[in-house]
């Protein structure tokens, strides 16, 4: 054995992410770094029915972010409720503020899935449903390398389910959190395998 010196020049990494993102035991706020907050007010804590995160959003859409633009075929899953908000839901395939595909519900929409690019929203799926304020959705959006999309959304009775297909290049990015006018709560957020999360 001998002693030397080893140069790194490059790291990286490859396959599906595979986590669950929560609020930490211990104290600090060193985690909240994690996140790209593009929200009025976005926090985490222990909240109602294990809810992780809020976002409080004055107007328009507030968004949380986590991971890496090189993300795909995963599929992110989570918990939602709605405080008096105009819609809830979560975004995958988050390829920066204004290009992303969402799962959202709302009291008038209903269940979406929405395509944003540059301003524009073209709707994906969409679905009826019975809004109850307060109440924990769960809700399922998948991005396969193919771009290849689907959702479930859950509301504690029956599920329902969502199917598109986008541009392959359009079908990779981080996931996120998303608020429209109003006071919102997520649970655990868990990404993973299409299928397994």
């Amino acid at each position: 054995s001998g002693t030397g010196t080893v140069y790194l020049d490059w790291l990286g990494w490859a396959g599906t992410p595979q986590m669950v993102l929560r609020r930490p035991d211990t104290a600090g706020t060193a985690w909240r770094r994690a996140w790209v907050n593009a929200a009025d007010r976005y926090e985490g804590g222990s909240f109602a029915n294990n809810a992780q995160f809020r976002i409080i959003q004055d107007r328009g859409t507030g968004l949380a972010l986590y991971g890496e633009r090189e993300w795909t075929d995963y599929c992110i899953k989570t918990t939602v409720q709605a405080h008096l908000a105009d819609g809830v839901g979560i975004a995958a395939a988050v390829q920066g503020l204004r290009r992303y595909v969402s799962l959202t519900i709302s009291p008038i929409e209903g269940v979406r899935m929405i395509l944003h690019r540059d301003g524009l929203a073209t709707p994906l799926g969409e679905a009826s449903i019975i809004w109850k304020p307060d109440h924990a959705y769960e809700l399922s959006l998948s991005v396969a390398r193919d771009g290849s999309i689907s959702a479930e959304f859950h509301d504690g009775e029956a599920a329902r389910f969502l199917t598109a297909h986008i541009d392959p290049h359009q079908a990779q990015g981080a996931v996120g959190l998303v608020a429209t006018v109003g006071h919102c709560l997520y649970g655990p957020v868990r990404i993973g395998a299409i299928g397994e999360c």
